[in-house]
Order: structure tokens, then C-alpha cells, then sequence
């Protein structure tokens, strides 16, 4: 009987352990699968990151092209003045041997 009485004992015993693993393997679980949603936001995250340098490169390159574009047209419109202030200087020249 005494015999009896500590198997059921460690029986109770090794089913109180048995159910605390499968607690603290729940646990893990939880813990588990909370990291990896973690881990799809910041690569969601890291994802729009890399879409928003790609987006960051194409507009200076677009930038860079409009620059390129204003100091041609600049350069025009300093061609175009110069052209202008010389006809000017031709006119006065004129106009002097007139008068």
C-alpha cells in the first residue's frame, strides 16, 4: 500500500511537471510566433525603405536632369544677351556715325 501510495505520488508529481512543460512550451510557442511577426513588419518596413531609395535615386536623377536642362537654357539666354548687347553696340556705333 505504502508502495502504491509513492507511485501515485510520482505519478501526480511527473503529470504536474509534464503539464508545466507543456505550459512553458506554449509559452515558447507564443514567444516564438510574436518574433516572427515582428520579423514580417520590419522586413515589410525594410521593404518600403528600399522602395523609398529607389524612389529617392529616380527623382535626383530626374533633378539632376532638369539642372542640366536650366544651365543649358541658361547658357542660351547668355548667348541671346550677348547677341543682343553686341546688335545694341552695333545701333549706338551706327547712330554716332550718323549724328
Amino acid at each position: 500500500a505504502e508502495k502504491e501510495a509513492f507511485t501515485a505520488e510520482m505519478h501526480a508529481i511527473i503529470a504536474d511537471k509534464t503539464a508545466m512543460i507543456t505550459e512553458l512550451t506554449t509559452a515558447v510557442d507564443r514567444k516564438e510566433a510574436g518574433i516572427a511577426e515582428k520579423e514580417s513588419i520590419v522586413a515589410q518596413k525594410d521593404a518600403r525603405i528600399a522602395e523609398m531609395e529607389a524612389n529617392t535615386v529616380e527623382l535626383d536623377a530626374i533633378i539632376a536632369e532638369r539642372q542640366g536642362m536650366i544651365t543649358e537654357k541658361d547658357a542660351m539666354m547668355t548667348e541671346i544677351e550677348d547677341r543682343v548687347a553686341a546688335k545694341d553696340r552695333k545701333l549706338s556705333e551706327e547712330a554716332a556715325t550718323i549724328s
